[in-house]
């Protein structure tokens, strides 16, 4: 099984409608500088959400975390691209980056007592199973925040990630050099 994300999935990011800045910013690279940054993901889940901040990254949070993804158990890096309703809920929210990424992972919890009935996790149980949370992300520096896109009605996109090793790496940020430059 496949998708295009894993090997041909190109997204722009929209440096002019940013609330935070473009993340080239954020990795160190200079604001005329052009870069590319590699990801790694299973699969891309269109979040649709009309509500406040909160409910937002809330939904984005539990999209990060579902019961069949491969990211809950590996604990992969995750990627949200924020479409411009979006950009706009959250810059208005006048919330962080960091903020927000602290929220997000605070909400891809999934108690053990849940994994171990939907099969994800097959050791016996133990008597706090159902309060025990397991997260989709150990650190909040694990989600990328991106934004594309024009306002096109309340959609974002979560992409959780892949990797077959805890903390295989971050994704890597590197500088592209313009032909004639």
């Amino acid at each position: 099984m496949g998708t295009p994300g894993k090997y041909t999935c190109c997204i722009a990011e929209n440096e002019d409608d940013h609330p935070w800045g473009p993340m080239h910013l954020e990795r160190g690279f200079a604001p005329q500088q052009s870069t590319v940054t590699l990801i790694a993901t299973n699969s891309m889940l269109q979040v649709w959400n009309y509500g406040n901040h909160e409910q937002l990254l809330r939904a984005i949070g539990d999209a990060l975390c579902f019961l069949g993804s491969l990211a809950i158990l590996d604990q992969a890096p995750g990627t949200v691209i924020l479409g411009g309703e979006h950009a706009q809920v959250l810059r208005a929210s006048g919330w962080s980056k960091q903020r927000i990424r602290e929220f997000v992972v605070a909400h891809t919890a999934r108690s053990v007592a849940e994994l171990e009935r939907a099969g994800r996790l097959t050791e016996p149980g133990q008597p706090d199973d159902e309060t025990m949370m397991h997260y989709a992300m150990d650190e909040p520096g694990e989600l990328l925040l991106i934004c594309a896109g024009s306002a096109i009605g309340a959609l974002s996109m979560v992409l959780p990630g892949f990797s077959m090793e805890k903390h295989a790496g971050r994704s890597p940020t590197i500088l592209i050099d313009a032909p004639g430059a």
